[in-house]
């Protein structure tokens, strides 16, 4: 069994959120949420992938 979570660990999460998918149905855009906790504020960008792609070979940040 590994050891519990601690606060450097859930700060480092990348954490995905707001999926939009386009109106052609093949790409999907969503936010990345980062922590940076030298600046002490998240950071957001948008990322771009190809629905049909199977997984993130075609992620593409925006």
């Amino acid at each position: 069994m590994g050891r519990p979570l601690d606060l450097e660990d859930v700060l480092s999460l990348q954490l995905p959120g707001e999926p939009t998918i386009s109106p052609d149905g093949r790409q999907v855009v969503y936010v990345l949420r980062t922590t940076d906790t030298g600046a002490d504020t998240d950071r957001r960008a948008l990322w771009s992938v190809r629905a049909t792609a199977g997984g993130l070979g075609g992620a593409h940040p925006r």
